[in-house]
């Protein structure tokens, strides 16, 4: 996960769920989309609150890099 640092709260971008989506595709396209992975994925952070994202320091734990057009196109490649 990348954080763009804008005003007011930043843009989270995640990415890198290109498996998921290629199985996807292969299913006929993104509306077919298999989800069963997401809880597994996303467990361990469930439980996590603020004090904890202090505890591992915002700037690496949200990825934190500045909010220019350069960054976002590096974390939004164009799919071909």
């Amino acid at each position: 996960m990348t954080t763009l640092d804008v005003g007011p709260t930043g843009m989270a971008v995640i990415a890198g769920f290109g498996a998921h989506a290629a199985r996807s595709r292969a299913s006929g396209g993104l509306s077919v989309a298999d989800a069963s992975w997401v809880a597994p994925a996303v467990s361990d952070l469930l439980p996590a609150d603020y004090g904890d994202l202090l505890a591992m320091g915002i700037t690496d734990a949200l990825g934190v890099v500045p909010g220019t057009a350069t960054d976002l196109a590096r974390l939004l490649p164009l799919a071909s």
